[in-house]
């Protein structure tokens, strides 16, 4: 409900927080595909990609488990 409310960017923080409360935040990952097929658009940087949120959840997700494991583990 917040992709259709919510700026961006308050999506993404309060995703990224969501994210290291939970152990595993699959919609993330959903959430970063239907922002693209809601408001993408091509980046000609990129060669004209049009899944940028997607792409960037899919990083931040496994950066930030990997973050998460480690934080925890050292506690």
């Amino acid at each position: 409900m917040a992709i259709f409310l919510l700026p961006w960017w308050m999506v993404v923080i309060s995703a990224v927080v969501i994210l290291f409360f939970t152990d595993r935040y699959y919609e993330f990952i959903f959430a970063g595909f239907f922002m693209d097929a809601l408001y993408g658009n091509n980046i000609v940087l990129l060669n004209n990609f049009n899944f940028v949120y997607f792409g960037t959840s899919i990083i931040l997700y496994i950066v930030l488990n990997k973050l998460k494991t480690l934080l925890r583990s050292n506690v």
